[in-house]
């Protein structure tokens, strides 16, 4: 009973082991590599309805596959059937440079860059031929001209090679700057313009528009100077370089304001008049603002550019300016209440409504203070009053013409909502 009970005991082993796939060679092409190399592994397999290389590529079919190599370590063949499976190792070994860095990458010339590298695998390690470290390391250079370093490192059978460049950085130079126009006529705007390649930044001192321009490549200016020397400055990490501009002005200065009237017209509900006009051209003028009529009102807003001769180009704001005190509002109750006034009074000289004269003022919410209703206007009551100065420097010609009805906003309100009317603006010039 015993023999018979072993024998079936063999019998069936040897059956189980006879259905198993049979792996009969498992060959590399080379065992020692660098990272990237092509390695080629061959097999002679029998009774395998699957087979897969791990830990790459996975699933393989065939006799052979080439495979680059990304990682060292054991390479093994899996062959398997709905038996089981039988496996062969390969041991590869590989060598890799993991990094190799130069900070920083860019410098002026003879400053200091550190080399620095991480090694796996390799026995030893050269530097542009001089042996270093083959694990990691760092290394202190001070180019003095663009230039690429080479890494090198070794194993028995393989070599691993990598490159870090260094350049060389220089300021900037700056090819061109320029205004246009130049000479410019007295009063209006230039557009500086500059080239500097290599230029990150950018700044501007000497005049009007002085200050930091980022990476901006031009700037609109109205000198008021006879002539006007304007500096730009371009940067970037390695320095800086300056580049002077002389701008200069071509015609007369101005001797004095003087202000037409506007036309009346049917439509008008306020008008821009003169104060108390001399009786000869000076170099100021007070304006009001006053109702032709009686008229109710909670709020009041006029935008007036002063817009020279050209329309919409503002250049006109060198040739007046306002005089203190600034800006007088009459007729609306904008003090009540709160302690801010709500009225407001402004030439910019610079931003998006640098040259426009604002004006605004408007009653304060019964909620916080302020009165009850509308304001009652009578005809003939001002609403607001400036006055301005000559500026001589910016030369002869328009300030503001309101006579042909383009170019200034008004907006008038009730409680209930906008009151619909005009106003009338004369023509202001400087002569």
């Amino acid at each position: 009973m015993k023999r018979v009970g072993l024998l079936a005991t063999i019998v069936l082993c040897g059956a189980c082991s006879s259905d198993l796939p049979s792996i009969q060679s498992f060959t590399a092409s080379r065992a020692d590599v660098a990272r990237g190399d092509a390695i080629t592994f061959s097999w002679r397999v029998s009774g395998a309805e699957a087979l897969q290389l791990n830990p790459r590529p996975g699933t393989v079919t065939g006799t052979s596959v080439t495979v680059n190599a990304g990682v060292g370590g054991d390479y093994t063949l899996v062959a398997s059937n709905s038996h089981g499976s039988v496996s062969a190792t390969i041991p590869i070994q590989l060598v890799d440079i993991a990094q190799f860095a130069a900070s920083p990458a860019e410098v002026l010339s003879g400053q200091p860059v550190t080399l620095s590298w991480k090694i796996s695998g390799a026995l030893s390690a050269a530097l542009d031929g001089a042996e270093v470290d083959a694990v990691q390391g760092t290394q202190q250079v001070n180019p003095t001209g663009d230039i690429t370093y080479h890494l090198s490192a070794r194993s028995a059978g393989a070599t691993a090679t990598a490159t870090a460049v260094v350049r060389i950085g220089t300021p900037p130079v700056i090819s061109s700057f320029t205004a246009m126009p130049n000479p410019v006529p007295r009063g209006t705007a230039t557009v500086l313009s500059w080239q500097a390649p290599g230029a990150q930044r950018f700044s501007l001192s000497g005049g009007d528009g002085a200050g930091p321009a980022g990476g901006l490549h031009s700037r609109r200016v109205r000198p008021l100077a006879d002539s006007t020397t304007y500096m730009l400055t371009a940067s970037n990490a390695f320095g800086s370089t300056t580049q002077d501009l002389v701008v200069v002005l071509t015609g007369a200065r101005g001797t004095s304001l003087v202000y037409s009237p506007p036309a009346v017209g049917a439509g008008e509900v306020i008008r821009l008049v003169q104060v108390l006009a001399p009786p000869s051209p000076g170099t100021h003028v007070d304006l009001q603002l006053v109702a032709t009529r009686d008229i109710a009102l909670d709020g009041i807003a006029l935008d007036l550019p002063f817009d020279g001769s050209v329309p919409g180009s503002r250049d006109g704001i060198a040739r007046a300016s306002v005089s203190l005190p600034g800006i007088r509002f009459d007729g609306l109750d904008f003090t009540t209440g709160s302690a801010t006034p709500a009225a407001v009074g402004a030439l910019p000289g610079s931003g998006p409504l640098a040259g426009v004269l604002i004006l605004g003022m408007a009653q304060k919410p019964a909620a916080a203070g302020g009165p009850a209703g509308d304001a009652v206007i009578p005809a003939g009551a001002p609403l607001a009053t400036f006055g301005l100065d000559l500026q001589a420097a910016g030369g002869t010609g328009l300030v503001f013409d309101g006579t042909t009805g383009d170019g200034f906003r008004l907006r008038l309100r009730t409680r209930a909502g906008d009151v619909q009317g005009t106003v009338a603006v004369g023509r202001l010039e400087v002569q």
